[in-house]
């Protein structure tokens, strides 16, 4: 597998809340795809009520959670209009355990550290993120707190870690493919 340097380090929340972000993903890109042109100020209005947990989320939110999106190429803008990317047309074939692992690959492949956050967890001992940023990447210094526990929430989305309660959670079987497939880079 890839032993580059992913181009991004920030991570996003995606709109609809833990447990709900494959499905916030297979809604805008089934959006998006029915589509025939759609400006990316119409989608942000579309998205906007799929993160509404209590009340609807700013269109700033909204726009910060879209950009995993375009980051990892499921979506693309040309000029202002949106489309499907080549990996959202690949997402959109994918079911089950194998849009897991697209999912998986994609965020390791994007975004800085998701090698070495699911390396953490591979050495077996359940984790907080807290843990992971004072143990695994405390000379990171933009690895924050609250950015570890996003990638800890995307990889939970993955099936790649199961959470316990109490904030800690332990690699899955199928997280520690994973991980062995694409060891931490540092």
């Amino acid at each position: 597998m890839s032993g580059s340097e992913p181009a991004y380090k920030g991570a996003y929340v995606m709109l609809g809340g833990k447990g709900r972000y494959q499905p916030t993903i297979l809604s805008i890109l089934k959006y998006v795809k029915s589509s025939a042109r759609i400006s990316r100020l119409k989608l942000i209005e579309y998205a906007g009520p799929l993160g509404a947990q209590s009340k609807r989320p700013s269109n700033s939110s909204v726009e910060s959670s879209m950009k995993t999106l375009f980051h990892m190429h499921f979506l693309e803008d040309d000029d202002g209009i949106v489309s499907i990317g080549r990996n959202g047309e690949d997402y959109l074939q994918l079911e089950g355990a194998q849009r897991n692992r697209f999912l998986a690959e994609q965020l390791i492949l994007t975004y800085t550290m998701y090698r070495e956050v699911l390396g953490a967890f591979a050495r077996g001992a359940p984790l907080t993120a807290g843990a992971i940023q004072d143990k695994t990447l405390g000379n990171a210094g933009w690895a924050t707190p609250r950015q570890v526990e996003i990638r800890v929430d995307w990889l939970r989305e993955c099936d790649c870690l199961r959470d316990l309660g109490s904030g800690e959670h332990v690699i899955t079987d199928f997280g520690r493919t994973v991980a062995k497939d694409f060891p931490p880079l540092t």
